[in-house]
């Protein structure tokens, strides 16, 4: 029989005890009863009535209660939500001001409160009850799994309890179990008619409780396949972000950003054991993080949270670092805002190479699925950073061979040694006057200290020919800048230095080479390297020149060919920069 043609069946059989009463008292009177008798008859029955009436609207609301708790779900799959539907919905089918569900941590075997009515904010986030704590009644039930109806606090075993959830004399705490397991309490007290709970309330009570442990099992289930399918997808994004970047300070950018977004976190810093000395971790990247705390100095193997963490490899999650003793809650810390922290290591096949750090700026309890996939994420995040790493280390090595070709076709003329490095600098220095974003400085650097790489298939005889060079010899100097671009392009790291060193001898007006290209078809930068290159050909000795220009000579002869063989634009913030 569903629960409303139970309902339906409570109403008839009270109307017609209704109409059995009143014809009752009909015969009564026809009986020649005296009217004092009749009226208080009909007061007695009234009120036995009424009584019935309330015992029986009661029972519906509980009833109903439990009902409407077993299709909370369907509402929603988030606990917090579903939490503070069951209480609302207990408090009002109980008739009393306050209620609480308090879940349970199980690693540390304390209950706190997850949703509640008539509590205030302050009551909410400082209540921590161990099991078993004396004078604590939430500790009691869930220690003892045993149900408690409370009639009068101050006559109980725990009167003098302080706590301010268990305000008002009579308390119902029942304890919510699913399949042996403890995964909470909840508390009642207070009624709005000051009356006293009674043995049907308590068993109520214990009616929804176990439907809101099937809830409780059902979200967290719920929650676990959804996490496990959340970490496949994250773990999958970030191997496709790898396979995108292999610049290392980009994937630990990434990183950073991904281990906020996985654990509902708001900020994110990551330690790298320092390459030098491996009892030192480094700041290497950050999310949500200020400068300042950027720039903060290593951190010893050992010291703190997060040396503990790497020095350990085992993570640490902190609910409020303001009231652990672990930590040293400073002015980096306050000044941040940080209060809730979850640090995992970050290990590599053999050893701990680092640590990812989450933070939240209130209080926040970290659940095992926070750790856990936070932990594998920080298990994949180790072969991405050692693969950056490792490219790292082949591209700089690369790099230094090729420097030391173009440091060799500088050792062939003693006239132009040291010039890459000065046309290099100059570069970097327009550059930022012209405001070009950082990450763009690193392409300025590989394009000028390898402008000239070319040079090295120019025949000695040409290249420190002391007098003017035939067409033909002219000619073939004019191919350096395409067989450096051809001689560095198929390496992926300088293929963005290719065009520029390509493009370096490119005029304004279109007249230049190898291709002829002009104003803003020749890249930016390219415009920017040939206004250094020459600006330190003109400064510099040379075969073909008696003496170098001195530096107002040489800035006189930029101003005359601006617009024609360079960028206005490069000029005029070259010249800001050699006069500052």
């Amino acid at each position: 029989m569903s629960l409303q043609a139970i309902i339906n069946f409570f109403l008839l059989i009270t109307l017609i005890a209704v109409i059995v009463i009143n014809i009752f008292l009909l015969l009564k009177k026809r009986k020649n009863v005296t009217e004092t008798k009749y009226h208080g008859a009909l007061e007695k029955l009234n009120k036995d009535l009424q009584g019935h009436v309330n015992e029986l609207s009661s029972k519906v609301r509980q009833l109903s209660a439990i009902q409407s708790i077993s299709s909370v779900f369907v509402l929603s799959g988030n606990l917090d939500q579903i939490l503070h539907k069951v209480i609302h919905v207990v408090t009002k089918a109980l008739d009393c001001k306050v209620g609480s569900i308090m879940i349970l941590n199980k690693d540390k075997n304390i209950l706190s409160i997850k949703a509640s009515v008539g509590l205030g904010d302050e009551i909410i986030e400082n209540t921590r009850i161990k099991l078993g704590e004396e004078k604590e009644i939430s500790g009691w039930v869930a220690q003892e799994r045993q149900s408690l109806l409370i009639e009068d606090i101050e006559k109980s075993r725990f009167s003098g309890t302080d706590n301010p959830i268990y305000e008002g004399k009579s308390l119902l705490c029942v304890p919510i179990i699913s399949k042996g397991a403890l995964l909470g309490v909840i508390n009642c007290t207070n009624k709005n008619n000051r009356e006293l709970f009674t043995q049907d309330e308590l068993d109520s009570l214990v009616a929804i409780a176990s439907q809101a442990a099937i809830l409780i099992e059902n979200v967290r289930a719920y929650h676990n396949v959804a996490t496990k399918a959340k970490e496949h997808s994250t773990l999958c994004s970030l191997s496709e972000k790898i396979n995108l970047s292999l610049n290392l300070q980009e994937t630990l950018d990434y990183i950073a950003k991904m281990a906020t977004d996985i654990t509902n976190a708001e900020l994110c810093s990551l330690r790298l054991l320092d390459d030098e000395d491996k009892s030192k971790l480094l700041i290497r990247a950050g999310h949500n993080l200020s400068d300042e705390y950027m720039r903060k100095g290593p951190l010893e193997m050992g010291e703190g949270v997060g040396g503990y963490v790497a020095e350990h490899a085992e993570p640490v999650a902190i609910g409020d670092i303001r009231k652990d003793k672990r930590v040293d809650y400073n002015e980096f810390l306050k000044n941040e805002g940080l209060i809730a922290l979850l640090s995992v290591p970050i290990k590599s096949k053999i050893r701990v190479i680092g640590l990812i750090s989450v933070y939240k700026k209130s209080p926040h309890e970290f659940e095992q699925n926070d750790i856990d996939l936070l932990s594998a994420f920080a298990n994949h995040v180790s072969v991405a950073i050692e693969n950056a790493k490792l490219y790292d280390t082949i591209k700089k090595n690369y790099f230094g061979t090729i420097e030391t070709l173009s440091l060799a076709i500088e050792a062939r003329d003693l006239y132009t040694r040291g010039h890459s490095e000065r046309v290099t600098n100059y570069a970097i220095d327009i550059a930022k006057e012209l405001g070009i974003k950082n990450e763009l400085l690193e392409i300025i650097r590989y394009a000028g200290r390898l402008h000239d790489i070319g040079k090295i298939a120019i025949p000695d005889e040409i290249l420190n020919k002391p007098g003017k060079l035939t067409t033909a010899e002219f000619a073939e100097i004019k191919t350096h800048p395409r067989k450096g671009a051809e001689l560095v392009e198929p390496l992926e790291f300088l293929k963005d230095a290719a065009p520029l060193i390509r493009h370096h001898h490119e005029r304004f007006d279109g007249r230049g080479y190898p291709d002829g290209l002009e104003k803003m078809n020749i890249p930016l930068i390219a415009r920017i390297l040939a206004v250094a290159d020459s600006f330190d050909a003109m400064t510099s000795k040379r075969p073909y020149r008696q003496r170098p220009m001195n530096e107002d000579e040489a800035i006189e002869e930029l101003k005359k060919n601006k617009g024609t063989q360079f960028d206005p634009q490069a000029v005029d913030a070259f010249i800001k920069v050699i006069k500052r």
